[in-house]
């Protein structure tokens, strides 16, 4: 598996470039499964930058 991680690094050749799909097919998270997803960050629907600023100086 380095080996093959380590090919689809390089990305010179066809080879090259079957073995980074091959990786990123095995070590990618479905997005259904992945657990860590937040909605607020997918949606993008979280604070805006004014908001932030207000919440740091503590208004």
């Amino acid at each position: 598996m380095i080996a093959l991680a380590h090919r689809g690094a390089r990305n010179r050749t066809v080879f090259d470039r079957i073995a980074r799909s091959i990786v990123s097919q095995v070590f990618v998270v479905p997005k259904k499964d992945d657990f860590m997803a937040d909605e607020f960050i997918d949606n993008d629907t979280g604070y805006d930058l004014e908001e932030l600023r207000r919440y740091q100086r503590g208004e």
